[in-house]
């Protein structure tokens, strides 16, 4: 259940990183803060909403293959879908950002699933909590690391702050990776 639930934290954890990671990731890109930089907040947020209703709507059909095969499944589409958002393209990052939306919305359907099949009698009303509580800790990890981007106050060290930004947004977007290789 422990392994299962590792999927309900992506699911949190797709909420909240784009949230952190938004503010360094406009800065190093150089977009505009009222015109571009607004739109593609945006876009890069809604798409991976998308991705999660295609991915949940997929979900039903999807179980008659097995719930394990499908988080198997779900855990490379994370895996594509968080390597693209570290290309240097916007493009590829919201093709990944989609990616990871789908596999997001499947694990919002599978885990729960899972967990309740596998789960004793005795057991099953904390281990279907076990699903929510790891949804809410997959969106604070993301936050917490957030505290961590500094925006450069001194113009001279724009270039030192932007490369330990891209750092932490590369950190930020390579959790999902580790988790879905665990």
């Amino acid at each position: 259940m422990f392994t299962i639930s590792f999927g309900t934290i992506q699911f949190g954890y797709s909420i909240g990183s784009w949230n952190s990671a938004y503010e360094p990731y406009r800065q190093i890109n150089g977009w505009d803060k009222d015109t571009n930089g607004k739109s593609n907040q945006a876009l890069a947020q809604s798409i991976t909403t998308a991705g999660s209703a295609i991915g949940a709507l997929l979900a039903g059909p999807l179980m008659g293959f097995g719930l394990w095969k499908c988080i198997i499944i779900s855990n490379v589409f994370v895996i594509v879908g968080a390597g693209l958002t570290l290309v240097p393209n916007f493009e590829a990052f919201l093709v990944g950002r989609f990616l990871y939306g789908v596999a997001c919305g499947g694990f919002s359907c599978f885990c729960p699933k899972f967990i309740s099949e596998v789960s004793p009698t005795e057991v099953k009303g904390p281990a279907g909590a076990l699903s929510q509580i790891c949804i809410t800790f997959g969106i604070l990890v993301p936050f917490s690391i957030g505290v961590g981007f500094g925006i450069p106050v001194d113009p001279e060290q724009a270039d030192i702050d932007k490369d330990y930004d891209q750092l932490c947004i590369n950190v930020l977007f390579m959790i999902p990776i580790i988790l879905a290789v665990v």
